[in-house]
Parts: structure tokens; sequence; C-alpha cells
């Protein structure tokens, strides 16, 4: 889609229509493939609203019933899982941006329906994605009744300790993926944020950097999605048909998403504020200097050739991530801000009339092909999350 087409449109009207003199044209012609959101300014503050609305929009009136996995598996998709919890997320998003008790509504209502649950493995990090959702309506209404399963979790896992460095990273005892620092983390540190416990705090930054010395690059400022792509590791490595290393995009997406939240609810005075910090800038630095053209990044961050198709899911985290750095002032406005505008109108380019979201990689873990009609619903979440930041920073 063509998202400055307004512009030309009004200065075709400024030109041709304020004339003084009579025009024999009775109107004006218009392509007919110029569609609505051709008609949305998606660098002012209304445009961005409208894209959060439409987007949101469609997919609240098309969320799946299953969770289609590599490799044939079929999996029911509920409100407790990461998919979905990441979407909400993004709706809490949009919610604290205007205050519509109508989308909290909308949330709170999918929660109440799994009765403020986690999913059912004790510590796979993946099922606290939703805990991040359920912190946010705790913010909102207090109802300790939302957080009671997310301390009785965590409790227990405090309480019976199995950290990776320990135990071993096999299984889902640890948060041994890249993912793992977006799912569980937040949730965990913003128990510390409702209850004021230290306790929940310091157990998060733990294992956070516990996985961080696990599959951190120094090298790369990246982190390899998990042990199979480690470049240090005796036996088989997978790497890139150009023999490259493998860092996945949405993986990354994943990190930085964790680390706003991180980032947004440690307090100032915390002993390893500064290290997180320090991670957020490094990734940064590197991940702009791997963004497209276009403004989007790709599947495989360091060989864009083998999967040439932009991904939209790994670019909104980024997006996310690098707008949310600019408005905290923790990121360089002249450096990063031509990064992030770029980056949002290459997300608005994959938005279809209809609000629907294109070129979003499929559940995986790791970098393959995708097309423009992909579509998955943490695209979404992770685009509301970026409009809220493009919200804040057009003010």
């Amino acid at each position: 889609m063509k998202i400055y087409k307004t512009a030309i449109f009004l200065i075709f009207i400024i030109v041709f229509g304020c004339n003084s003199t009579p025009s024999t044209t009775t109107s004006i012609p218009i392509k007919k493939d110029i569609t609505v959101i051709d008609y949305i300014n998606p660098m002012s503050k209304s445009g961005v609203l409208e894209l959060m609305n439409l987007t949101s929009q469609w997919q609240k009136n098309n969320l799946p019933h299953v969770m289609y996995i590599p490799g044939g598996i079929i999996e029911p998709l509920t409100t407790h899982n990461w998919v979905r919890a990441t979407y909400l997320s993004g709706m809490m998003a949009y919610y604290d941006l205007t205050k519509e008790k109508e989308i909290f509504n909308y949330v709170d209502s999918l929660c109440q329906k799994v009765d403020y649950k986690l999913g059912e493995r004790k510590r796979h990090a993946d099922e606290f994605a939703i805990g991040r959702v359920y912190t946010d309506i705790f913010l909102v209404n207090r109802d300790p009744k939302v957080l009671e399963d997310m301390y009785e979790r965590v409790d227990y896992i405090i309480d019976n300790p199995k950290r990776g460095p320990i135990v071993g990273w096999q299984g889902d005892t640890n948060w041994s993926w890249a993912d793992a620092l977006f799912m569980a983390p937040p949730a965990w540190l913003k128990l510390y944020t409702c209850s004021g416990k230290r306790k929940y705090l310091n157990e998060m930054d733990v294992r956070f950097w516990d996985t961080y010395n696990h599959l951190y690059s120094k090298e790369d400022s990246l982190f390899f999605r998990d042990e199979r792509f480690k470049w240090d590791k005796k036996g088989e490595i997978l790497k890139t048909k150009n023999g490259n290393k493998v860092f996945w995009g949405r993986g990354n997406g994943w990190v930085v998403g964790g680390l706003v939240d991180i980032l947004t609810y440690t307090p100032g005075d915390y002993h390893n504020r500064k290290k997180y910090k320090q991670l957020y800038m490094e990734m940064m630095a590197k991940i702009a200097s791997l963004q497209g053209k276009d403004g989007m990044w790709r599947t495989s961050l360091l060989d864009v050739d083998q999967y040439p198709v932009k991904e939209f899911s790994a670019s909104a985290f980024f997006c996310y991530a690098m707008a949310w750095g600019v408005n905290n002032n923790m990121l360089d406005k002249e450096i990063y801000l031509p990064h992030v505008e770029k980056a949002w109108s290459g997300l608005v380019e994959c938005i279809k009339d209809d609000g629907k979201i294109g070129f979003v990689q499929r559940v995986g873990s790791k970098p393959f092909s995708l097309n423009e009609d992909d579509t998955v619903e943490y695209g979404c979440g992770a685009f509301l999350l970026a409009g809220k930041q493009m919200h804040i920073l057009l003010e």
C-alpha cells in the first residue's frame, strides 16, 4: 500500500481544485486500488489510534480456536496460551493508552473464562505469558482473585528451584530458549510491582541472567534462540545455508520486548538495573544496523538472502522497543528516530484494508519462509505495543 497517497491527493486538490478558473473537469478520478487505509496518516496521533483500532478489531473478530505447530500438530488455543496472551498484552497497552473501558472489559472477560489460571505446565515459561496480562488487570481493578494462581505457581518454583545451570537445560524446568525472556520475566517482575515483595524481583533477576549466560552472543549482541544454534557448543550446529550463524528475528524480538518491561518495572536503585540497560542498548544498536531499506527485518537476521521476505512480528517488537527507548531517553533520538519511523511505516505497509496483518511468520522456533497472507495474533499484539509507543512519541 502507499501510505502517503493522502498527501498526493491533497496536493492534487490544492493545485486544481483551488484554481480561480472554472474547470471543465466535473470530478477527480480516484484510482480503484486506493483503499481506506491509504487515507490514514500513520505519522499522526489520530492515525496511530485508527490503525490500532482497525487491526485490533479485525483480530478480535478472527480469533482462531486452534494453533498449528510445525510437524502437523494442532493444539487448542485458549486464553492462557502464549499466542493469545501476546495479543491480549497488546490490547492492554491499547487500553492503557485510551482508557476505553470496553477494551479492558473485553480482555478481562476472556481471562475470567479461564478463572485467571495459568497453563498446566508448572515450570514452563510460556505458561506465564498470560501472567503479564493478569498483572495488568490487577493494577487496574486490584481484585486479589486475579493473581491467586500466579502467586501460588511462582512461590512453588521459588521454594523448589531447578535452575538451568544446576539441573541442566533440557526440558521445561528452566528458561532455556530466548522466547522465554518475554514470557516469564515480566510477569514475575510485575508480581513484585503488585505485591511489593522483593523475592519475585530477585528470582526473576537470577533466572534472567542464567539464560543470558546460556544463549547470549557477546560478539554479535544477539541471542541464539536455543542450544541448537550456539556457535561454541560441541557437536552439530545449525547454520544458515551460507554457513552463517543463525539468529532468529522473532526470537530476539521476544527478548527486547521483555527487556522493555524489565526496564519499566525494575526499581532505579536495583543492583542489576545497569546491566539490563547495557544489554538493551547493545541489542538496539545491533538490531538497528540490520534494518532493511523497507524498514523491516527478516526471519534470519544475519543471512537475509536465505529468507528475503520481510517479517512482521520481529519488526513490530523491534519498533516497539526502539520507540520506547526514544520515549524514555535511553536511545539517542537523532540516531534512532529515523529507524523507528522507517519501521512503523514498514509495518503499516503490511496491513490490509480490513485490518488484517500480513507477513507474520507462523508459530515456530527458527527462521523459515513466509508470505503476505500469513498472520498470527501475536503479530497484532506486537503492533499494538508498538502503536502505544508511537502515539507517545508523536506527542
